[in-house]
């Protein structure tokens, strides 16, 4: 029996690739349908005999979008104040310190399900108790449960005079839906443990939120599916267009099979090389070649 040659081995291999099935899907999903910026504001910090958390009375924020309570994290210490929430216990010598001990206010933003938004500034109204005592400021968020990473510019200063500053943080995050973002608020570097800092009322919080809704549903399919430049590790393909292009583009799955075990899901966003029905996604939107291996 004549013995298979390496280049031969490679050719089986290759062909062997051309068996894989490719399911090419025009997917239904949803268009973003944008809103105006929202400031939101911050007020119920009435006179509160500790430790009681006074009760938060945001502005409206806008549709989708929820606030949670204001808050003291455990490493505070509550200390009354008409106007605020207010505490004490600062003097950590860091915000990531801070965070750690977890002396920081908080506050919790919530997109629903059909909703998505934008964090783009927190604007926070803050005094120091005494004349002579500083603080730095800085803001920090953890994203749909993510690392916690500083917002705007930290590390910003006051010294005390005995009347409000306000300190301005800007950025832009993007919080999808059904999911929230956790802000810290995290005054660090007190003079001492016993400097009070406040979180004032009429403090804002800026966001811009989008509505999903329902694009159209395909009304016609993509042809012409094929396959080109196979190697032992990788094969090209392409295809023609659906005559009415898809709103919201098109989906190539691999797979060895020839169909698949679930179908897309409407509303789901997929990226390369996520599973599906059996198979793995290796071309996304609105591509009509493609390369997988």
């Amino acid at each position: 029996m004549r013995k298979i040659t390496k280049t031969e081995k490679k050719m089986m291999k290759g062909k062997r690739l051309l068996k894989i099935s490719l399911m090419l899907v025009a997917f239904f999903a949803f268009s973003i349908n944008g809103k105006a910026q929202t400031v939101v504001t911050v007020g119920g910090g009435a006179t509160v005999t500790c430790p009681a958390v006074p009760t938060a009375t945001w502005t409206t924020p806008p549709s989708g979008v929820t606030f949670s309570n204001w808050s003291r994290g455990s490493g505070v210490a509550c200390v009354s104040a008409a106007n605020a929430l207010s505490g004490s216990g600062f003097n950590a010598t860091s915000a990531a310190a801070g965070k750690t001990a977890n002396a920081y206010y908080s506050v919790t933003i919530t997109a629903d399900a059909s909703h998505s938004f934008t964090l783009n500034s927190f604007v926070w109204i803050t005094v120091l108790s005494g004349t002579t005592n500083s603080c730095n400021f800085t803001v920090q968020y953890s994203n749909n449960g993510g690392a916690v990473t500083d917002f705007g510019t930290a590390g910003q200063t006051i010294t005390s005079s005995g009347t409000q500053a306000t300190k301005t943080f800007t950025g832009s995050v993007s919080v999808a839906p059904g999911t929230s973002i956790v802000i810290y608020a995290i005054p660090h570097n007190a003079t001492a443990s016993g400097t009070s800092v406040r979180w004032i009322n009429n403090s804002t919080i800026s966001v811009t939120a989008s509505s999903l809704s329902p694009c159209s549903a395909p009304t016609s399919a993509p042809t012409a599916l094929s396959f080109s430049g196979q190697t032992t590790t990788a094969i090209s393909g392409s295809f023609t267009a659906a005559s009415t292009a898809p709103t919201g583009g098109y989906l190539v799955v691999q797979s060895t099979s020839s169909t698949l075990s679930s179908n897309p899901v409407d509303g789901t966003t997929y990226t390369a090389g996520t599973a599906l029905g059996g198979g793995t996604v290796c071309a996304v939107n609105n591509p009509t070649t493609y390369t997988f291996t």
